[in-house]
């Protein structure tokens, strides 16, 4: 298995992360509504010491809106989901704008 690129970042491997949510809210288009509710929930989260997801080079083109994206790679895990795509005939940017 390959080595995840996106490993150069910050790691919690082995860590032990304490969270505390005092308000839920729904959004809509990007802008906050009011909350939902609030209140007071702590919980901590053991994170295993190597990384539980999977990193899979893919290599495999495919069409958006009629323009061709590479999607190089994807890496899964429990709690994320990073997609790779290059750049074929047209910037992804300006495709996903």
């Amino acid at each position: 298995m390959k080595s995840n690129p996106w490993r150069e970042e910050p790691s919690l491997l082995g860590c032990t992360v304490d969270l505390t949510l005092t308000r839920f809210y729904q959004s809509e288009s990007g802008v906050l509504a009011p909350p939902l509710f609030t209140g007071n929930w702590s919980f901590s989260l053991a994170i295993p010491d190597e990384a539980p997801g999977r990193y899979l080079p893919l290599q495999q083109p495919f069409d958006v809106e009629g323009r061709r994206i590479q999607l190089s790679a994807i890496y899964v895990s429990p709690l994320s989901l990073t997609v790779e795509m290059q750049e074929v005939q047209d910037r992804v940017a300006d495709i996903f704008e």
